[in-house]
């Protein structure tokens, strides 16, 4: 197995900086909404000890970014 990174790794790191770029200059009620939308996600058994992102079951589905 290679240690390159996958393109649905890269699909989820893109959501994430884009939530990260959001945050940073969303208004304190705009995050709110934010977070509470993401709250919608189970994220309970996410193993963050892995790097492989495939496996994790968290954030919304990459194919729709």
């Amino acid at each position: 197995m290679g240690g390159g990174i996958t393109s649905l790794e890269q699909k989820r790191l893109v959501y994430l900086q884009r939530a990260i770029d959001f945050l940073r200059v969303a208004s304190k009620d705009e995050s709110r909404q934010f977070v509470k939308r993401l709250e919608q996600f189970h994220l309970k058994e996410t193993d963050i000890s892995t790097p492989n992102l495939r496996s994790q079951p968290w954030g919304p589905d990459p194919y729709t970014l």
